[in-house]
């Protein structure tokens, strides 16, 4: 036998679909009952949500008022059968039988699933309802915003770690972190078309009570592309040791790429502010390739021998540079080739210049495989390139030393930007040791991506290896050794096989010559 019981009794029931609120002392809020029959049950609360809530909500004559959607029997098991459920409401209805459900009294649930409202008068019901789509758990996804009647998205452009806190805040996910996230990460490459952007250049301090208080563009105003969909992720501050794991994306081949990092199960980048050879030499320690960064004199002459150099083309007679609009590895690749130089590490570079120069070439596209700079794809013009943004071209990135590199070489990437200020003192063996900003909290955007190429070899390697000689591939043989300084190899028994291993290290790919 079944016995059940209550805080309240239900009434007498009224006409098929009206709705009460059971459960509580307070007339605004409850589990949801519904009268079938002339019998009161409750309602299913599979699919359960904002919509619905607000159907019931007008039906009790809460119409100015903060709604809230309850599951999982929030105010209690109620009473009767499970009378409806698969509830699906645009919001508009008057009615929740003008709702889609299945059959009356057909349901697979029981009371510990019940629907619930809070239609709490006393809530001035100005800030627009939010949620989040498309993530693993509630606390993260695409931000959906209520206006007029409909959810609609809300634009990448301008959101940030401020924004995305308000809209952590005012889901009430107290305590958490909200990290950004842009470009549709939650939408997994596919949009849905009927979804409108409502939301444009939101711009938040942090302290607002809800994201629409933010500077924004009026509603429904925008200039943004279908992905460009805004996201958060609402992280509980880590106790303790975070797990990190590290890859590197984007690259020609695996000793190079983007960084990337997960955590709390996300990947994301690295923003290259600050981002220097000591950080470098960390990421690589984790990925498992050798090298040897030390401050001193010996990295600066090892950095000298390096083949980069700043990119001079001439046309048609005309010298210049080649400014960094659309810029990829790959006019690295061909101009390496085209020099006869290596092309297995080979990276453009930014920022080097201290002048600025007329450009001869832009928005130069290559595959790769082109014999010459000539056979790709470009656009001839004179302007003048910033210093900051003219090629350079490094032939043996990450052979001697690890590389760090900013301004997203390797491509941008997509996710959350973790970590920013990154500060390793070089010896560290995760960069979760370093010292660095709060996971998730930073300015950067994509286009900042930090990258890394590594030196070829496993970290149990206890040498490091240079050539010194009148080019950077050939010379004297020298090896660091154990950090103990850098020393010669004897030639006794020095031959092909022990010169072609020399050269791989060096990341060459063929031997010509031995003296």
């Amino acid at each position: 036998m079944f016995v059940l019981s209550s805080s309240v009794n239900a009434p007498l029931s009224g006409q098929d679909g009206t709705v009460m609120l059971y459960g509580q002392n307070a007339r605004y809020k409850g589990t949801v009952l519904i009268s079938y029959n002339n019998t009161w049950g409750s309602v299913c609360d599979d699919g359960w949500g904002l919509e619905e809530a607000t159907v019931v909500c007008r039906q009790l004559g809460f119409t100015g008022s903060r709604i809230i959607p309850r599951t999982n029997s929030y105010y209690g098991r109620g009473t009767g059968a499970v009378l409806l459920d698969d509830v699906y409401c645009i919001g508009t209805e008057g009615n929740l039988t003008q709702c889609t459900h299945s059959p009356w009294g057909v349901s697979n649930c029981d009371h510990n699933e019940d629907a619930g409202v809070d239609c709490d008068p006393s809530v001035d019901a100005q800030a627009n309802p939010v949620k989040l789509v498309g993530g693993s758990n509630e606390r993260e996804g695409q931000v959906r915003v209520w206006n007029n009647g409909f959810w609609g998205s809300v634009c990448d452009d301008g959101w940030d770690f401020h924004a995305a806190q308000v809209l952590c805040n005012q889901l009430n996910f107290t305590g958490t972190i909200g990290v950004p996230t842009t470009g549709g990460y939650f939408s997994n490459g596919t949009t849905d078309p009927n979804v409108l952007i409502i939301l444009d250049d939101v711009r938040c301090k942090g302290n607002e009570s809800s994201i629409d208080v933010c500077l924004h563009r009026p509603f429904m105003q925008n200039n943004c592309g279908p992905q460009q969909n805004a996201g958060v992720i609402c992280v509980t501050p880590p106790q303790g040791e975070v797990n990190l794991q590290v890859r590197l994306a984007g690259g020609i081949n695996k000793y190079q790429g983007r960084v990337e990092i997960q955590v709390f199960g996300h990947w994301g980048t690295i923003c290259s502010h600050r981002f220097g050879p000591e950080d470098a030499q960390v990421v690589c320690r984790m990925l498992g390739y050798g090298g040897y960064w030390r401050r001193g004199p010996h990295h600066q002459y090892d950095r000298r021998r390096r083949q980069q150099r700043r990119l001079i083309v001439s046309v048609n007679g005309q010298q210049g540079v080649i400014c960094d609009h659309n810029a990829t590895n790959a006019i690295a690749m061909v101009v390496c080739n085209e020099l006869g130089l290596n092309t297995s590490n080979a990276i453009i570079t930014t920022g080097q210049s201290a002048i600025e120069s007329p450009t001869v070439l832009d928005n130069v596209v290559c595959v790769g495989t082109e014999s010459t700079l000539s056979g790709c794809r470009y656009s001839k013009t004179n302007f003048i390139c910033p210093a900051n943004q003219q090629v350079w071209v490094d032939c043996q990135a990450g052979t001697s030393t690890p590389l760090a590199v900013g301004s997203a070489v390797f491509g941008a990437g997509d996710g959350p930007v973790w970590i920013t200020d990154l500060a390793c003192t070089g010896t560290e063996a995760n960069i979760a040791n370093c010292r660095h900003s709060a996971y998730g909290v930073t300015k950067c955007r994509h286009y900042e991506d930090a990258g890394v190429v590594c030196t070829p070899g496993n970290i149990n390697d206890i040498t490091s290896i240079r050539l010194v000689g009148p080019t950077p591939y050939e010379g004297r043989v020298e090896v660091y050794y154990n950090g103990t300084g850098w020393g010669t190899v004897c030639d006794d028994h020095f031959n092909d096989k022990a010169a072609a291993v020399v050269c791989r290290m060096m990341g060459f790919n063929t031997v010509l010559e031995i003296k």
